[in-house]
This record gives structure tokens, sequence and C-alpha cells, in this order.
């Protein structure tokens, strides 16, 4: 997203760009989604499977406001105190980037929060999946552990998104809503219902396919690269702002959730002393996970300091030089952040949990939570 926003801000996302694959750097949106899904549905349905009582909603919500909400209202705070342009009126457009619920009015995103759409959006799926793991519960589950109906009821979700996306002008902002991603949201839960499925005594044979094939990394990467490559094409629709036919949306839309599947699957079912896992899980690259957050919520900030304090206009190239500058600034900015806000607001969490939640965490959600 950050390499994205240099190129449009610099003048170099063109032509040059198009057809190739850094012209789909959006697709990162569907691996967070599709990672969302996993990880946060897992609990549940690891608890469905054990008939056990499922977690807390209420701590569920304590450590998801936690989590967004402090280093959210930071960065819309400096950013519309700190770049003139992003500046208006206390009501309705600090209320409503405060809020986060600009995508449902009929204004637009500020400068230097335009890729805010997203965490809304991640923010009405924190919402809907106790709701939904409740359905679940009370319906798939009702008699003891089957995945079937449970991927089912995935499958209509899914029916949902594509309805969606036939049904709404996808250049409003109801096309940034929750129902047009469902398909995305929907996969991850898919893998965390196979993920348990496996762990049970008689898993089914399609869960066991299906996790064999985590187990093969390099393969699950090279048809990742394969099918955002396919993406690149025309197939998927315009590349960048441009609003795109309900057909290319769909392809698109769809060729996302193959393409974060297939990364997703290594992490979830794979060997992690396997060479290439091991490879991702360099103790760096674990640290810009730590604070990715922070780079997502500031990075635009930055790359509008960066402009300023070189005097570069705005569309006028400098790609390289506004790149290297943004990265290090935005990294710098986001470990500050981290040892600053979400650290200490980390260890507010203790607070909030009920004396019957387990004390431990399940290693696949801990990289979440």
């Amino acid at each position: 997203m950050l390499v994205t926003h240099v190129a449009f801000q610099t003048g170099q996302y063109d032509a040059s760009v198009r057809g190739t694959f850094l012209a789909r750097l959006d697709c990162g949106v569907a691996l967070f989604f599709v990672l969302s899904g996993f990880l946060l549905s897992r609990p549940f349905l690891s608890r469905m499977a054990r008939n056990a009582v499922l977690p807390h909603v209420g701590f569920y919500a304590w450590k998801r406001m936690l989590r967004i909400v402090p280093v959210y209202v930071l960065a819309v705070v400096l950013v519309l105190a700190l770049m003139p342009p992003s500046r208006g009126p206390f009501w309705p457009h600090w209320a409503e980037n405060l809020t986060m619920t600009t995508i449902y009015t009929s204004h637009d995103l500020p400068q230097g929060l335009t890729q805010m759409w997203s965490l809304a959006t991640e923010v009405a799926f924190y919402a809907a999946l106790p709701v939904l793991m409740l359905v679940v519960a009370r319906t798939a589950c009702r008699r003891g552990w089957n995945p079937l109906p449970i991927l089912g009821i995935l499958l209509a979700l899914c029916a949902v998104n594509l309805t969606w996306l036939t049904t709404v002008d996808l250049g409003s902002h109801r096309s940034l809503w929750l129902p047009a991603f469902l398909s995305w949201f929907s996969a991850g839960i898919a893998l965390a219902v196979i993920s348990v499925d496996v762990a049970q005594p008689d898993p089914h044979r399609w869960s066991k396919a299906v996790a064999r094939l985590g187990t093969t990394p390099l393969s699950c990467f090279v048809l990742a690269g394969a099918i955002i490559m396919i993406a690149s094409t025309p197939l998927a629709g315009p590349t960048f702002g441009e609003i795109p036919t309900t057909a290319e949306a769909i392809v698109k839309n769809l060729l996302y959730t193959a393409f974060a599947v297939f990364l997703v699957l290594p992490g979830a079912f794979g060997d992690p002393n396997a060479p290439v896992l091991r490879a991702i899980a360099w103790s760096p690259l674990r640290y810009l996970g730590r604070i990715s957050y922070g780079l997502f919520c500031i990075h635009l900030l930055v790359l509008y300091a960066v402009f300023k304090a070189r005097g570069i206009e705005f569309f006028t190239g400098h790609f390289i030089e506004v790149l290297v500058l943004t990265t290090i600034g935005s990294v710098a900015a986001a470990a500050l952040i981290h040892v600053a806000v979400e650290t200490p607001v980390d260890r507010l969490r203790r607070f909030g949990r009920p004396k019957t939640e387990a004390a431990t965490t399940p290693h696949a959600t801990a990289i979440i939570t």
C-alpha cells in the first residue's frame, strides 16, 4: 500500500505500471481480510468443536478496541491537525473520521486518511463476527461439530458478496462496505474451519487434502504469484481509481480471494521449520509485522511531510527518493508509536479478561491479538 501511494502521488502510477503485478498491490487488503477471518474466527470454532462455551464477547470487543482505537485516533488527530488539505469543521468532518463512519456518508475520506476505508470495513467485520459465530453454533453445530453446514453458510455469504457487487454503484461508498468483501473474510473463516477439522479424531478427507496443500509452501506461493499475474491483465479491470464493470469487479474479487488463500495456507498448515517459512519468520520481518498497524495508519502523513520537507510538488516524479524517505520515516514513526502507544495500551488487556477465559492463546491466534 505504501508503494502504491508513493507511485500515485509522484505521478509514476501510469501506463508503465499497468499490466504488471505492481498495479495490483491493493491485493494486500484481501490478504489482510482473509487473515482476519482465519485468526479471529478460529477461537470460536475451536470451542464449538470441543462443545465448550464460546469466547466472552465483551473481552473480545475489549481486545479489538484496544488494538485498533488508540493508534487510529492518534493518526486521525495528527492528520487533521497537521495536513492543511485535510482540515475541516468539527462536525461532520472530525466526528466522522474519529468514529470511522465516513464510508457510510456522502463525504470522502480526507487526504492522509484515504487508506482507512479498509479499517472501517474491518471493524464492521469485528462487530459481525460474534453474531455469525453464534448463528453457526446454534445451527450448523447444534448437534456437534460438523464443518459441512458451516461451509454452506460461508458459501451463502460469498453469494451475498457477489450479489452486492452486481447491485450497488461501484463508484459509490457502498462498494467499500462489508458486504462487498464477505468472500475474503469467508475464505479465512473456511480455512479456520479446516484447521479445526483436521485436529479432530476423524477429519474429513477434503480437510486433510487442503491441509496437505498447505505443507507445500513453495507451490502455494507460485500459485499465488500466477493468480496475481492473471489479475494484472484487463480481466480484473482498471488498476487504480477507475470504476470497474460488474464483471471485472467480480473477477477481481474472486482472483484476490484465491491469491490470499494460497498465501495463508502455508502459515495455517505448513511446517514452521520449512526453509521458506523460516525465511518469512526472520526476526526483522516479524518486527515489521508487530509495527505494521502503526505503519498502515501513519504512512500517508509521513509521505506528505516528505513532499513538504523536500520541496517536491505532487505528481512531479522523484519516485525513488520519495519512496526511500517515506519508507524510512514511516518505519521510524511506526516504531515510536509501537513503543509509546501500542505497548502500554496492550497491558490494559488483562483488566478486561473474564475469569472464565483461558489464560493461554492458541499459537495460530497469537499473531493478531
